[in-house]
């Protein structure tokens, strides 16, 4: 995740950039990066692509156990929340992953 690797992620360095690199791929089918104090929800384009989404967050289960994700392929919505406020950092990077590419705010 984006310059963050909180304590319980799994990824190593590798796994790391792939994951970057498949958010920064998602980021241009952003429509929309709600955040919340405990959740971020994602709304995406019509053209996302749903397998590239569904490997990212396949990759977030089995990586970062601390996050709840919930992807609604249908309505193209991705809604991840943590339990623990010191996970919020997390939602913040993953929402600065997600952000559309230039979007600079948060």
């Amino acid at each position: 995740m984006a310059g963050l690797t909180p304590a319980a992620c799994r990824l190593d360095a590798t796994g790391r950039r792939e994951q970057a690199a498949r958010y920064r791929r998602l980021s241009a089918s952003v429509a929309d990066v709600t955040r919340r104090d405990d959740a971020l929800d994602v709304t995406f384009a019509a053209g996302v692509d749903l397998a590239l989404l569904e490997a990212a967050v396949d990759v977030e289960r089995a990586c970062c156990p601390f996050f709840d994700l919930r992807l609604d392929d249908r309505a193209r919505t991705l809604h991840v929340a943590v339990s623990d406020r010191h996970e919020r950092p997390a939602l913040d990077a993953l929402a600065a992953a997600m952000h559309p590419e230039g979007d600079a705010h948060g």
